[in-house]
This record gives structure tokens, sequence and C-alpha cells, in this order.
């Protein structure tokens, strides 16, 4: 999961996805709530998450080659 909220609205975190290629679940929240919740503090940062919310990976700025790393090393 990747956060992309506080992008400001659905449409502009749906293109961040689209354009960036994101393969994963993107978790969208109009307050900032999840933002807040996670930690997060910028529209490019993301961090991986089970299925359950809990925390896998602390929050960094996106890269492709760094999310494969990561879940390679959760795998």
């Amino acid at each position: 999961m990747i956060g992309v909220g506080g992008i400001g609205t659905l449409e502009a975190a749906q293109e961040f996805v689209v354009t960036k290629g994101v393969m994963f679940t993107a978790l969208w929240s109009e307050s900032r709530d999840a933002w807040d919740h996670y930690g997060m503090n910028s529209t490019s940062d993301f961090m991986l998450l089970d299925r359950f919310g809990n925390r896998l990976t602390e929050a960094a700025p996106y890269a492709e080659d760094l999310v494969e790393q990561l879940l390679d090393d959760l795998a």
C-alpha cells in the first residue's frame, strides 16, 4: 500500500498513481487523517502496510526500485 492522500482531490491522487505506474493499493484521504495517523509528510511518500494496516516499513519517498527491494526483503 502506498499513501497518496492529501494531494488535494481524488482525481489528482489517481493521476499520481497512473503517472508513477503504481501497482499497489493506494490509500487516499481527503482529510489527511490517514496521513497524520501514519506520519506521512509528502505526496510522494509511501510505506508498506500489511492487510490489517500495520506498518511494515517507514515512510519514504516513492521509488519503484526501493519498493521492489523492500518487498524482496519481506518475502
